[in-house]
């Protein structure tokens, strides 16, 4: 049990650096129409996050933003201007490079903790981790669409529970 004592020990470490970094990452050369951040031909324009009904649980898991308060809320409702938008989308790029990296580094789990055990924590890691990637990848699109139409002019204040029937991907 001392070794699910250190993956826990480092699984925290990793976490709370992260944090650290993704406030630290600069948002200017983002660019989320490009690869990794722009869908992929594989999501199938959302059908792929909508087969998993991310929408119905994405709202209940943990956010940061709702405990730190330095953070950039998620919340559509706090946006009022075009920029605002466009920082809101930023932050899902950033999210995603966090968890992504989070994944990848809680696989030191199988090295801290060889065996079954490392293997069960990496797999939980990865999971947990994946769950944020998929939300970020399930709302970036709907976002870019809803910041284009501000961007034309279109509805400058768009009610947030429209948003996913409104800008839905549909195959």
């Amino acid at each position: 049990m001392e070794h699910l004592f250190d993956c826990a020990v480092y699984i925290l470490v990793i976490g709370l650096l992260s944090h650290v970094v993704g406030e630290a990452l600069p948002r200017g050369g983002i660019d989320y129409t490009r690869v990794p951040f722009k869908p992929f031909s594989w999501e199938k324009s959302g059908a792929v996050y909508n087969a998993l009904h991310v929408r119905q649980w994405k709202d209940h898991v943990p956010d940061m933003s709702r405990v730190s308060k330095k953070m950039v809320s998620k919340k559509l409702s706090a946006v009022t201007r075009l920029e605002e938008m466009e920082r809101l989308i930023k932050e899902t790029c950033v999210a995603e490079i966090i968890h992504v990296s989070l994944a990848v580094l809680s696989l030191m789990c199988i090295v801290i903790w060889p065996g079954a055990g490392g293997v069960i924590v990496s797999i939980l890691c990865v999971l947990g981790n994946g769950v944020f990637i998929i939300i970020q990848r399930y709302n970036r699109p709907k976002l870019v669409k809803v910041y284009e139409r501000l961007r034309r002019g279109e509805h400058l204040r768009m009610e947030p529970e429209k948003i996913d029937t409104e800008c839905e991907h549909k195959v």
